[in-house]
């Protein structure tokens, strides 16, 4: 299984915004949730951190990704300041971190009240289409 996802990530790392990719990812990490915690598929997903803050639509990937797979297991605040604890942030990081978990809560209130986590692929589907509203530099 491990040997799979890195391969699923090896492929896709490149486009961390293709909806493929996430729906790989949701293959292949949804169930195992043992393989890697939330904060290690959002660092995996950042890739590089410096290719996190120069390419901002990265962001819509690591929220489906996210939301759909880490939030129900962790819960959002849990999630969001382990990780950044664990970065060495400039303040465009700080400032894109924070903006995207108030889009998250704000995307995972629609979920629940609307489309839920039932399906991972939809789930995916919104919040790509979600963020390109709520998604915002700083």
């Amino acid at each position: 299984m491990e040997k799979c996802v890195l391969t699923v990530l090896k492929w896709k790392i490149n486009d961390p915004t293709s909806l493929e990719f996430i729906y790989a990812l949701d293959q292949q990490l949804s169930l195992p949730s043992y393989l890697l915690s939330g904060v290690e598929q959002l660092l995996i997903l950042m890739s590089l951190k410096q290719e996190f803050c120069r390419y901002l639509p990265s962001v819509k990937a690591m929220a489906a990704l996210v939301s759909c797979m880490t939030i129900q297991r962790q819960g959002l605040p849990s999630l969001v300041n382990e990780a950044l604890s664990l970065m060495t942030r400039s303040e465009e990081e700080v400032c894109i971190i924070e903006q995207c978990s108030k889009n998250l809560l704000y995307l995972y209130t629609t979920y629940e009240s609307n489309v839920g986590h039932s399906n991972p692929s939809t789930c995916a589907d919104v919040a790509n289409k979600e963020f390109s509203h709520y998604v915002t530099g700083c």
